[in-house]
Formats: C-alpha cells, sequence, structure tokens
C-alpha cells in the first residue's frame, strides 16, 4: 500500500470545469496535481510524460471524446479513471457494470466526497481491478460506440455482444503498468497452465484465459489453433516443413519455431 501522494491529471475542455476540480483537489493533501489537459491529445501527451495514479476526464470533448483519448493511451498506461461526464445517471448504468466511477456535471459536493473516498480506497490499495475493467471495455469498444450519445449507449450496453464478438485487443498487466496489445501485434499464444503466454513483436505476457476462449473469440480468418497448445497468426507463417510422425515445424517470422500437430494440419495446408 503506497503512502506517495495520489499523482493527478485533469482532462476538460471547459477551464471552469478544470479549475473548479483543481480548487477541490488542493483542498486534499493526499493529491498531487501533476498536470492539466484542454483536450484529448493533450491528456494522451500528459498521461505518457507523468504516468500518474489518476485520471479525472471529460467523455465529451471536441475532436477526441475521453474513451478515444483512452483508447490512444492505452497501449503505454492506463491510470485510474474517474469520468466527468453531462451524462444522466440511467445512462451511466453501463459504467456501474464496469466498476468505473464517474461524476455528472455539475458535481455536488457529497456526491465528490463520495468518489473522492472511493478513489481513494482503490488507489491506496494498490487494487487493479477497476483498472482492469476498464481496459477490458476499452477493448470491447468499436470506434463508433465512442461517438455515441447517452441513449444511444444505454441501448448499445442491452446489445454488447454483438459489438465485443471478437477480441480486438489484449489486456496486460505487467508490473505495475496495465495496457492493451492490439491484436494484430500478436505473433503466437501458447498454453502454460492456468494461464497463456502472448508472444507479440518480441515480447511476452502472461494473461489469466484459456486456449480454448481464445480460440472461440479470436477471428479464425487471422488466428488458428495448430497445436492443442498453440495459436498462430496466420499472418506470421514464413514456412512449414514436415518434422516426425505427421507433425510439422511452423516457422514464424521473426524466426521462431512451433510445432503444428498432425490432426491440426488441414486447418492451415489445404
Amino acid at each position: 500500500m503506497t503512502s506517495h501522494p495520489i499523482r493527478t491529471v485533469i482532462v476538460d475542455d471547459e477551464p471552469v470545469a478544470r479549475e473548479l476540480i483543481r480548487i477541490r483537489l488542493e483542498r486534499e493533501p493526499d493529491f498531487e496535481i501533476v498536470g492539466e489537459a484542454a483536450s484529448g491529445p493533450e491528456a494522451v501527451a500528459a498521461v505518457a510524460r507523468e504516468l500518474p495514479h489518476l485520471l479525472f476526464l471529460d467523455i465529451q470533448m471536441p475532436g477526441m471524446t475521453g474513451f478515444q483519448a483512452l483508447d490512444a493511451m492505452a497501449s503505454n498506461h492506463l491510470p485510474h479513471v474517474v469520468f466527468v461526464t453531462a451524462f444522466d445517471q440511467f445512462a451511466l448504468r453501463a459504467f456501474d457494470a464496469h466498476a468505473i466511477d464517474y461524476l455528472v456535471k455539475p458535481v455536488d459536493q457529497a456526491r465528490w466526497l463520495r468518489a473522492l473516498g472511493r478513489t481513494r480506497a482503490i488507489v491506496r490499495s494498490d487494487s487493479d481491478e477497476q483498472r482492469l475493467h476498464l481496459a477490458s471495455l476499452l477493448s470491447n469498444l468499436r470506434e463508433e460506440e465512442t461517438q455515441m450519445t447517452g441513449v444511444q449507449r444505454r441501448h448499445a450496453s442491452s446489445e454488447g455482444s454483438a459489438a465485443a464478438a471478437r477480441i480486438k485487443r489484449f489486456v496486460v498487466k505487467e508490473s505495475d503498468r496495465i495496457f492493451l496489445v492490439p491484436v494484430s501485434q500478436a505473433d503466437w499464444i501458447e498454453s502454460s497452465g492456468n494461464y497463456v503466454v502472448l508472444h507479440a513483436r518480441g515480447s511476452a505476457y502472461r494473461l489469466r484465459t484459456t486456449m480454448a476462449s481464445l480460440e472461440r473469440d479470436l477471428d479464425p480468418d487471422q488466428f488458428t489453433r495448430i497445436h492443442r497448445r498453440i495459436i498462430v497468426n496466420l499472418d506470421r507463417i514464413a514456412g512449414i516443413q514436415p518434422s516426425y510422425h505427421g507433425d510439422f515445424d511452423v516457422t514464424l517470422s521473426d524466426g521462431t519455431r512451433v510445432r503444428m500437430s498432425r490432426e491440426y494440419r488441414s486447418r492451415v495446408i489445404p
């Protein structure tokens, strides 16, 4: 449990809204404001520069919404997030389902204190649950969904299975960082006990999921299982050579060699 100040960045395109949050946070000795941003691109730059613990983030901003800003920063670092929004309570039920806190403008003092207390407890406990939920939410959002109105988002939440039919990005936790790895960067995946190991662009990340669920949720036109323990990105296959007992050695574009069992041959070789 950390005793350091909670490093915070405030993001809102309205100067008055940023000022109100800044004034309130300056009354809290355990919060340190390390940056402010008036747009999505500024927010992405501030997070990359400061690596804050916490982000107060407006959702509706011109040019780049709060969700699009999170999507852009997610490949590097996802802080804890408190959304600041004009959406009504009913439209925000989808956020509740992902354990994401939010403040509805104008923010009353009682709601502010409640959100601050909850956020303080989460950050102080070093819990990654909220950030993992947030990363999962981002990995399932389509680009056009980030531009929906509150009413459209409410209806879309009831039809979420169609929007998240395929995995678009992997949620990765490494040390104290949580970030997203685009599916297109994956080279191959192997099972490892109760986990799988994702190999992507020369790095390896351990994920808590199963080969069966990945085989179901990955795009079959891009990924296929070639062994009970191995899934490969078909675009990464550079060569295939017969091995022994009907198995094959598959060479990937980075030189890695993996085994393809004969029972999976038809998935790769016509």
